[in-house]
């Protein structure tokens, strides 16, 4: 819910939801949002890949507007420290597209 695919959530509403839960259930912060990137990174790889294949096999060209804000979510999840080894292995096998270049 936090890296919609379709529509931008503000860093804003991230943050109040992710504080609501933290008040609610007195998780730990920093293993939460670390949780979170590692779901964040796994999800949106996945809604990438399917969107490819969407694309690719089906003809479903309309799945590519909506890539740009995938890979987007990708770059900023992959920031986390805990993502280091996941960020060098994406970058190293589609820098472009993660740079925006393709």
């Amino acid at each position: 819910l936090l890296h919609d695919a379709r529509r931008d959530v503000s860093p804003a509403a991230a943050g109040a939801a992710i504080g609501a839960y933290l008040a609610r259930t007195g998780a730990d912060d920093a293993a939460l949002r670390e949780e979170v990137c590692v779901l964040g990174a796994l999800n949106t790889l996945r809604i990438l890949g399917i969107f490819s294949r969407l694309a690719a096999r089906d003809g479903k060209l309309r799945y590519l507007d909506f890539m740009p804000r995938e890979w987007g979510h990708l770059r900023a999840i992959l920031a986390h420290p805990a993502l280091d080894e996941m960020a060098a292995f994406v970058h190293d096998v589609a820098g472009d597209h993660l740079r925006g270049a393709a």
